[in-house]
């Protein structure tokens, strides 16, 4: 169950109330009442700086203090907090391919794919996963959708694909109680792959897991033009791009336990995959990427970070260009309250779909979407998890999404005329609330799907 520990919260709500009010000394009439907004009993005059209360589920919580004095006067302050779990990276590593044995999804199709309990994931406490998900051997247009286990299929997709396609897409879904999730497909037929890259936990996430500490994107690498220092020149056969991360990307500390990468494959001389993970340990057997002859392929990637801060990327056939964005990383808890988050999962739910009302974003054009406060995204939240795809594409163009204000010079997903291309963008959210996509070429439809709220 979630735990929150508050000596920051008792730190910040007494300092306010130090500054209005002639805070007694306890003496076990006046004193303080803390409601902690989930229905539980007040706790009276805790007489300790420091105390826990524990959460049945996670979510967005009012926590009210109330002062008593000595008169017999009280006053009341609040303040909205998140309860959610600390990142555990713990990957890749392959938990699903269906080329392997069970056979192909076919229309309507799904299968349940054990999360918990497995690849070294506890078998409680764990609230969602982090999932590289693949759709190979396609027979149709169609998509894919992973939800928890016991809970209808939301519609939503998570995958897009054409007949013969190769598809990859970075997948964050809450478990089932059953510690599983479920990948179903909507028409024709396509396998599947799903690799573990990482849990979140509730409990005790915050004494030993890692938040989430966002950055202006920033690109730190790309084989085209050698930004990063990389060697202008494409990955070859069987062969790493060796990128470091520590000290770059606005001061990522040495101490970080896991970057956030939008990694972009361009210009394939064959088809291929690319797998990215910690440089000195063995080549997992999972992908991060895949990609067609001359296609070119966006993915969130969140990597392990390694003891020397440089991440390897992977190349398995042919030669291919690569580029690379940091968006954040994960450090451990508890430290810095104030500038890390945690992770509250949602049942997935579509915020935006231009093609309802007709508000294709055009060239050089940006559209702004309100995202705090809408849905289940509580106002307090600092960046949300969503699934982005564009559709009715005109020009080869790029999408950015970032939060309200400057546009970052990075790019979230590239996609060519008529092409329905799909990524997961962890984005934070801008000062009046809202999140921002940019289109450089020609127009395009957008749809955003939530799936969480880091807060």
């Amino acid at each position: 169950m979630p735990l929150l520990s508050l000596q920051y919260f008792m730190l910040l709500i007494r300092s306010f109330a130090k500054c209005r009010y002639n805070r007694p000394m306890h003496s076990g009439g006046p004193g303080e009442d803390y409601d902690f907004g989930d229905g539980s009993p007040v706790v009276k005059d805790p007489n300790t700086n420091t105390f826990r209360h524990t959460y049945a589920t996670p979510g967005s919580y009012t926590v009210k203090l109330t002062i008593h004095d000595t008169n017999g006067g009280t006053a009341e302050t609040t303040q909205q907090i998140s309860v959610g779990g600390a990142y555990y990276p713990a990957g890749p590593q392959r938990l699903l391919d269906t080329r392997d044995g069970g056979g192909p999804l076919g229309a309507g199709g799904q299968t349940a794919v054990q999360v918990t309990g497995v690849q070294g994931v506890p078998a409680t406490g764990v609230t969602a996963v982090v999932l590289n998900v693949t759709a190979t051997d396609t027979t149709d247009n169609s998509f894919l959708s992973v939800f928890p286990s016991g809970s209808p299929n939301p519609g939503t997709s998570n995958l897009n694909f054409t007949a013969g396609q190769t598809v990859p897409n970075l997948v964050t879904v809450p478990v089932g109680p059953d510690g599983k999730v479920v990948v179903a497909n909507h028409s024709g037929s396509a396998d599947v792959i799903v690799d573990l890259e990482g849990y979140y936990r509730a409990t005790p996430a915050e004494e030993t897991g890692s938040f989430l500490h966002t950055v202006q994107p920033q690109r730190v690498a790309d084989t085209r033009d050698g930004t990063g220092g990389v060697p202008i020149q494409q990955i070859g056969a069987n062969r790493d791009l060796y990128v470091s991360l520590s000290g770059v990307g606005h001061d990522t500390p040495s101490d970080a336990k896991a970057v956030v990468l939008n990694v972009t494959v361009t210009n394939p001389t064959a088809d291929s995959f690319l797998t990215v993970h910690p440089d000195g340990g063995p080549l997992p057997t999972a992908s991060n990427l895949n990609y067609r002859a001359g296609q070119t392929v966006s993915n969130l990637v969140i990597v392990p970070m390694s003891a020397n801060g440089v991440v390897a990327f992977h190349n398995f056939a042919g030669s291919a260009d690569v580029v690379v964005d940091i968006a954040g990383y994960f450090i451990a808890g508890p430290n810095g309250f104030t500038q890390t988050t945690a992770f509250t999962p949602v049942a997935p739910s579509r915020l935006v779909d231009t093609r309802d009302n007709a508000t294709t974003i055009g060239p050089n054009a940006t559209l702004g979407l309100k995202v705090a406060g809408v849905g289940s995204v509580p106002g307090n939240a600092k960046s949300v998890v969503l699934n982005v795809t564009v559709v009715n594409g005109t020009a080869n163009s790029f999408l950015t999404v970032f939060p309200s204000g400057d546009r970052p010079a990075t790019s979230n997903l590239n996609f060519g005329p008529g092409q329905v291309t799909q990524g997961q963008v962890i984005v934070p959210i801008g000062p009046d609330g809202k999140v921002d996509f940019y289109n450089l070429a020609g127009s395009v439809d957008v749809v955003a799907d939530v799936f969480g709220y880091f807060a």
